[in-house]
């Protein structure tokens, strides 16, 4: 049975950050935000430009911050113990709201943890990484003036497993059982 929609979307299965994808708004946007978080110093700053005032995150086990610098406080702390990390897309769905777009994007996330040289997680641009993890990603692109092409961040949601980064901890030392049972309330 076909259910009629009322607003085409932007479907698109990829490997890695694809020019050819930045024909769309949002994944363009999308492309200098992760190349300003995984690359530049978009987490050392204060609260960055890409942002709306009113920017919410939520985490994967459904924890969602205030919104504004608590939010964002948020996002720097989930990433915290990384000392590099790789967003690699690999499927995307973008359609545009009235204010906007969103995007529900899948992903690999690639990690490097403090001290550890295991590097046995390989990108698509062949370059080695500690730790692999799969995720989800919910974006709300908000239309600004006053933000980068037009466009601010105005939340984000992540879903993710994070069975390898626990497993990596684990093995490497970085973190005990008992840690990592105390951080989901067990």
């Amino acid at each position: 049975m076909s259910v009629p929609t009322t607003a085409a979307a932007y479907v698109q299965y990829c490997k890695g950050w694809e020019e050819k994808h930045r024909e769309h708004p949002a994944y363009d946007w999308m492309w200098d935000f992760n190349d300003d978080f995984d690359e530049g110093d978009m987490r050392k700053g204060s609260y960055p430009r890409w942002l709306t005032s009113d920017f919410v995150f939520a985490k994967s086990d459904g924890t969602t911050f205030a919104p504004g610098a608590a939010s964002w406080a948020a996002v720097i702390e989930q990433y915290a113990l990384f000392v590099g990390q790789h967003h690699e897309p690999a499927f995307l769905n973008i359609w545009e709201t009235p204010s906007g777009y969103e995007m529900v994007g899948r992903a690999k996330l690639f990690a490097n943890l403090p001290g550890t040289v295991e590097h046995s997680q390989e990108d698509l641009r062949g370059r080695k990484w500690d730790v692999g993890m799969p995720a989800m990603f919910h974006f709300v692109y908000v239309k600004d003036t006053d933000g980068h092409k037009g466009l601010k961040l105005g939340s984000f949601r992540l879903f993710g497993d994070p069975s390898p980064l626990l497993g990596q901890l684990l093995k490497t030392g970085l973190a005990s059982g008992e840690q990592l049972l105390a951080q989901i309330g067990q």
